[in-house]
């Protein structure tokens, strides 16, 4: 039976664009008939990049900041795509494309809707009211919604607090491909004596990852021969650059910019460290690990599902600089340590979070919702 699957989003890069490729790709493989409506506007690349993929994309322009104007007319569009499509499920993914995709839902009153918050807005660290204002638009939202999809346990925490109704939860971790890389230079015994040693961020440089405090971190622990790889663009970008060269530390921090292949500077890391103020299931860290890397992440939800203190890494309260500079040195002086956090975080994840359970979970879900 061939089902006929829209998926709608305005957050379409880093994370949540990667999770849209994966799905377009490998449902489309299971017999899947699919329409993405995404927003272009943060991450022009993705229409092209599904289209390549094979499946039908249209590109529907969305305001990532409320603007009633435009957000009422986004869903009138929405809503007449979603009457003329005649899909037997919606799946709409973050919070914008949560509020737009499940209103025009239910203008046309299609029913079988699916909503992944890929971290739900009120995770985030704000202004009180601003957070309760998300979790009451949740709650009336889940009225509309049949089903709930989690990435990680600290989700559905967070969702239940919020007082989402727990019938409509189901969890799904994010997945990754588990072909390991039998001629990555992690597999080498020396490779973790060898110096420099080198510290990876992988991520968008943007209030949520972090990256100052990471550089900080780096400046504090003040470690001879020591690199610190920085992968990634965005709004801070400049002003990392800046705390950078005030720091005195641009002969020792590299920034790469945006990557397309961020697997092969990989190769060059010893250790990831990701300091996100919060994460839904981030695949920076499901990637390194992938490849026998292991991390020092901050312990918020998603992050904390993965990296188990000293078994798959280290986890630091978020902001603590100090503490983050601590573990650094501590990991830099233990390379028998770095290699078996390692290969136990590269265990967990090939085992546990791969793509293909991934897909399995999506699809039973979907065909038990339409019988």
């Amino acid at each position: 039976m061939t089902i006929r699957l829209c998926h709608i989003a305005e957050a379409t890069g880093g994370g949540v664009g990667r999770h849209l490729l994966d799905l377009a790709k490998n449902l489309t493989e299971k017999g899947y008939n699919q329409t993405f409506l995404v927003s272009p506007t943060r991450n022009p690349k993705i229409v092209d990049e599904l289209r390549l993929i094979g499946v039908e994309v249209i590109a529907v322009n969305m305001e990532h900041d409320l603007s009633p104007a435009k957000d009422f007319l986004t869903c009138l569009r929405l809503s007449n795509l979603i009457r003329t499509g005649r899909f037997d499920i919606v799946h709409c993914h973050s919070t914008k494309a949560g509020l737009l995709g499940r209103i025009a839902c239910k203008l046309v009153r299609q029913n079988n809707v699916v909503y992944t918050p890929h971290s739900f807005s009120f995770q985030m660290r704000s202004i009180r009211l601003k957070i309760w204002l998300y979790k009451l638009m949740e709650r009336a939202l889940s009225s509309v919604t049949k089903r709930i999809i989690c990435v990680s346990t600290g989700e559905i925490a967070a969702a239940m607090g919020a007082g989402l109704p727990g019938d409509k939860i189901a969890l799904i971790h994010n997945g990754i491909p588990v072909e390991v890389q039998a001629n990555h230079p992690h597999s080498a015994e020396d490779r973790r004596i060898i110096r420099p040693f080198v510290f990876g961020f992988l991520g968008r440089l943007t209030v949520q990852k972090d990256p100052l405090t990471l550089i900080r971190a780096f400046s504090l622990a003040r470690i001879r021969d020591c690199r610190l790889l920085i992968m990634g663009d965005g709004e801070l970008r400049e002003e990392c650059e800046g705390l950078v060269r005030a720091l005195g530390m641009s002969d020792c921090i590299e920034f790469t910019g945006e990557i397309s292949n961020p697997g092969e500077r990989l190769l060059e890391v010893n250790a990831l460290v990701l300091p996100s103020l919060w994460e839904g299931f981030p695949y920076a860290l499901l990637e390194s690990m992938s490849l026998g890397i292991p991390a020092i992440v901050t312990n918020v939800a998603g992050n904390n599902e993965l990296i188990i203190d000293g078994f798959t890494g280290y986890k630091f309260p978020v902001g603590d600089a100090k503490q983050l500079s601590t573990l650094m040195v501590q990991l830099t002086r233990g390379p028998g340590l770095v290699r078996q956090l390692g290969k136990n975080a590269q265990s967990l994840v090939l085992h546990k979070f791969n793509i293909q359970k991934m897909i399995d979970d999506m699809d039973n879900l979907y065909r038990r919702m339409i019988g």
